[in-house]
């Protein structure tokens, strides 16, 4: 068995529903052995791929375990531990539940038991200020994540101590360029994130074949394409508007020239509404559809109920017009990864988020779809989905969030 931490995204429920889904779509076998608020501790029965972080949103670092204990690693344990040490090398420290001045002690004493051992020059990297967790531009900029240099890791939890070291960290900066340099992009429309795009992709339970077809009918800004185009998938994305078409065919041009992709797999992607019958010649049977569709209007405060309830029922048929559209295109036991919209409303002063109405969810049921539990049964009880088996994803300031939800279509 091989053990492994995963260092969650600012959303611990979206992460461990993607790292699991992921997981088991790559056929590992997994068991938790510990979980907080924003790591997760695992065991698998096989070796991570060395670029599977590459391909996830919601991991920030993953480091493989080394050893545990029932007690604090010494600084003569770890030196044992990781002998043979190089002639030179730099030396990451990092905590989980562990004070940050013990973190700064224990460090200084590897440093020097390295040192007498075995004649090793160590170069000391620690957290910045009061942080017991080294952030990943530290660990990108010092290179920690490749030998012979090291991020240790020590997390103290569940009455043990695992001493880990860091295998990858997430490249936030390419996140950014696919965000914020492509040719074409607007924040009044309230785009998809490339992580979140990214995760959702992740949460398709199961693609059989090795360049699936996925489809966006709500491409907007081409992001989900870009992200699924990355992946090697084969992506198919409309729009109603021919500027969201005219943008995403910008956007993904732009992609051929900054990452490399297989542009025997470019995206086909054209002007279509979801209100009407999809062109059988521009559409292959999908493995799977993920999608963000309108959320309606931007807001500039919160909702009274009566103008929640006015939403509700002005974008319902078009998500109506998705699930029964996704019919046409879906294969049996396909499945359709969508958001639906959330909004704050005011109750006389008291701010609550509203979800889209359950009759919408029950209806489902009558189109021939089946809701599927995103967060696994194992990691419930740490991380917990909505009431209703979704996940919700929202800005601490926003007044529009995401309600992330995973369907399967009945045969």
């Amino acid at each position: 068995m091989n053990e492994y931490i995963f260092f969650l995204g600012s959303n611990a429920t979206l992460s461990t529903a993607e790292i699991f889904a992921t997981l088991k779509r790559d056929g590992f076998e997994v068991d938790v052995d510990w979980a907080d608020e924003r790591v997760l501790l695992v065991n698998l029965d096989g070796e991570l791929p060395a670029n599977f972080l590459r391909g996830v949103g919601g991991v920030e670092r993953i480091a493989e375990v080394i050893g545990k204990k029932d007690k604090m690693w010494s600084a003569e344990e770890v030196v044992d531990q990781l002998s043979p040490l190089p002639d030179k090398w730099r030396l990451g420290v990092s905590g989980v539940h562990i004070e940050t001045r013990q973190l700064r002690g224990l460090g200084q004493k590897i440093k020097k038991a390295a040192g007498i051992a075995e004649g090793s020059k160590v170069r000391f990297v620690m957290p910045k200020g009061r942080n017991n967790q080294l952030n990943a531009a530290q660990v990108l900029f010092n290179r920690l994540y490749e030998k012979p240099h090291r991020e240790l890791i020590f997390v103290n939890g569940g009455g043990r101590f695992w001493l880990a070291e860091t295998v990858d960290v997430q490249r936030i900066d390419e996140y950014e360029v696919r965000d914020t340099q492509r040719p074409v992009r607007d924040g009044k429309i309230g785009m998809l994130p490339p992580k979140l795009a990214q995760i959702m992709l992740n949460l398709v339970p199961d693609l059989s074949s090795k360049a699936p077809v996925i489809c966006d009918p709500f491409c907007g800004m081409g992001t989900v394409l870009q992200e699924g185009w990355l992946k090697n998938y084969r992506m198919v994305g409309s729009d109603i508007r021919d500027t969201m078409v005219a943008a995403s065919e910008q956007n993904l041009e732009w992609l051929t020239r900054h990452f490399n992709v297989n542009k025997a797999l470019e995206p086909d992607v054209f002007t279509h509404d979801i209100q009407a019958p999809y062109r059988e010649e521009r559409w292959n049977l999908a493995e799977a559809i993920v999608t963000e569709p309108f959320l309606g209007k931007p807001l500039s405060a919160p909702l009274s109920p009566t103008l929640a309830d006015k939403l509700w029922e002005d974008i319902w048929p078009l998500y109506d017009a998705l699930f029964r559209r996704g019919k046409e295109i879906l294969l049996p036991n396909g499945y359709l990864v969508t958001v639906l919209p959330a909004v704050r409303v005011d109750y006389r002063g008291k701010m609550k988020w509203e979800f889209f109405p359950g009759s919408f969810v029950d209806s489902l049921s009558k189109k021939g779809y089946s809701w599927v539990q995103l967060v696994p049964e194992v990691s419930q009880y740490e991380y917990k989905g909505t009431e209703r088996g979704s996940v919700f994803y929202a800005r601490p300031d926003a007044l529009v969030g995401r309600e992330i939800t995973l369907w399967q279509n009945n045969i």
